[in-house]
């Protein structure tokens, strides 16, 4: 099962996958764990949002908007600004 799920996540072949040696294999397979719990997380945060009271709107707005923006190129923008930006857009 480990080395199917390295070949899935990863594209790797079998002799690829068997090429590594196990200690990074596992660093592989252990990074796939915390990146797949990462965006499961942030599907529930945005499945959850229209439920969400406005500062837990805002706290996910701010949270993705840091994350999707490099630090230098960070603008801060309330989410009422947003959403009058994509009307206006």
């Amino acid at each position: 099962m480990f080395k199917g799920y390295l070949a899935f996540y990863y594209g790797w072949t079998d002799k690829e996958i068997s090429d590594l040696p196990i200690h990074k294999a596992r660093e592989y397979f252990d990074a796939m764990e915390v990146i797949t719990a990462r965006e499961s997380l942030e599907k529930l945060s945005v499945s959850d949002y229209g439920n969400s009271k406005k500062s837990g709107r805002d706290k996910i707005f701010k949270h993705f908007s840091k994350r999707a923006n490099p630090i230098h190129m960070q603008k801060q923008m309330s989410f009422e600004d947003f959403a009058k930006a994509m009307k206006n857009g």
